[in-house]
């Protein structure tokens, strides 16, 4: 229990924290994790624990202080403030603590510590306007944490506000993520629970509705879930139990890892002509290039990808000089690994890229044409062409390497990721907007083939 300094009223937990929660609440406490992964279904109160969390915890802490993030800057005071000042109000703490908009934070009025609610449309931008004077930030929670781009983008915020720490610390950093699981299996960060399921400094912890105490939720909610349940036995298990249940809805599902994945080319096949697709990047979106073979057994074949994220860790985004080099970096590897350079080598490059157009004509690649994007359905049968392909069109995959090191960061290469993963907007009846560089790339380089009438 904890009491007021101001006023004489007892706070009993075990009313406001659900007996699902407190195996993590005890960690908490005791200090014995730095990161902790809250996923579930509906109504199963993620949200409103890590508040009470996240709130007690700077009670205790006079010298610590609070960042909440989502990605979506206009959702924050309607959401993020509301669910922070609820639990400050069922604490009963109203009195030390006032609420600002613009900026959105809360200050405590006794302490000067201070709750930083921000969109993280830019998380490099966004962290370095957070000023702290004293004290550090203990506890940083992204809500929604599946509407971020991948871990890398959330992982340029943690490292910006661990940085601006002051003290020596003895204790963790207290990391919340809180999100209902998207339905694709192999979106970023379903397989980041699964990665991170075992390791020591990570607490995962996956809740429904059903957790919560009786009397917790309206008679409506369960009467609602229940018909969904009778109706729609696979949308009930995705909102309500928080399962990755997939789509019907994906854009690519004749893509398949048995059918169209390889590890090498074939034992006398040789490379004629590369068709590389390129897409440029900006702050927070990806450089790639996908280089696509003509063989001498008929073949189309995907080179290993170049995908170059500036959000991940070591990264930052770079100029359109160090971009085209990177490019031209990949190219020299793939003809050192072929043990020769193709006779014939094209670029196609986005018409929004010119400045990387223009650099990679100053290295020599004359071969260069600049295509815009489409109209995104053609875009989109195109690339579905080429993977029905009869059983021509293959991709090599080496895993998801980092370009500036050569480290390995995923198990396959973006490219397959990426098609694994596109799904159609159940509202638009197209495909679903971000998480295609690679595909977007493979577009260019799939225009230049089927205007030559190769596919």
């Amino acid at each position: 229990m904890i009491q007021s300094q101001q006023e004489p009223t007892i706070v009993k937990l075990s009313e406001l924290i659900a007996p699902c929660y407190y195996e993590e609440y005890r960690k908490i406490k005791e200090d014995l994790v730095t990161y902790f992964l809250n996923k579930g279904g509906r109504s199963s109160c993620k949200s409103s624990f890590i508040s009470i969390a996240l709130v007690l915890g700077l009670k205790k802490d006079p010298i610590a202080h609070a960042a909440v993030f989502m990605k979506v800057a206009d959702k924050i005071e309607d959401k993020v403030a509301m669910q922070i000042q609820w639990a400050i109000n069922v604490l009963h703490l109203a009195h030390e603590w006032k609420m600002t908009k613009r900026p959105c934070n809360f200050i405590n009025i006794y302490t000067g510590q201070k709750i930083f609610i921000r969109g993280l449309d830019d998380p490099e931008k966004v962290t370095k306007g957070l000023k702290l004077t004293t004290g550090y930030f203990k506890y940083i929670w992204f809500e929604e944490a599946n509407a971020f781009t991948s871990y890398g983008e959330i992982r340029t915020a943690l490292n910006s506000l661990f940085r601006k720490s002051d003290v020596n610390l003895e204790t963790h950093f207290k990391v919340f993520f809180s999100y209902n699981p998207p339905r694709e299996p192999n979106n970023w960060i379903n397989k980041h629970a699964k990665e991170v399921k075992n390791n020591p400094n990570w607490y995962v912890l996956a809740t429904t509705y059903l957790d919560v105490p009786t009397g917790w939720l309206p008679k409506e909610f369960y009467d609602e879930a229940q018909r969904v349940k009778e109706v729609d036995e696979r949308t009930y298990r995705h909102e309500y139990l928080g399962e990755a249940v997939g789509r019907d809805g994906l854009v690519y599902p004749m893509f398949s890892m048995e059918e169209h994945v390889i590890k090498q080319l074939e034992g006398k096949e040789a490379v004629v002509r590369v068709v590389c697709g390129i897409d440029g990047g900006a702050i927070i979106d990806a450089t790639t290039c996908v280089p696509l073979a003509i063989t001498t057994h008929g073949r189309i074949v995907c080179l290993p990808t170049m995908y170059y994220d500036p959000t991940a860790p070591g990264h930052q985004p770079l100029a359109t000089q160090d971009q085209a080099i990177l490019i031209e970096n990949h190219l020299e590897q793939l003809w050192n690994a072929l043990g020769y350079q193709p006779s014939m080598v094209e670029l196609v490059i986005d018409s929004a890229a010119s400045d990387i157009f223009l650099q990679l004509l100053q290295y020599g690649h004359y071969n260069t044409m600049k295509v815009g994007k489409k109209d995104i359905m053609v875009d989109m049968r195109r690339v579905q062409a080429l993977l029905s392909y009869q059983g021509a069109f293959k991709i090599i995959d080496q895993g998801y390497k980092d370009p500036l090191t050569g480290s390995i960061l995923g198990e396959h290469d973006m490219l397959i990721e990426e098609l694994q993963s596109k799904v159609i907007d159940e509202k638009t009846g197209k495909p679903e907007d971000g998480n295609d560089h690679d595909i977007d790339a493979l577009k260019y380089a799939t225009y230049r083939l089927q205007e030559e009438g190769v596919i």
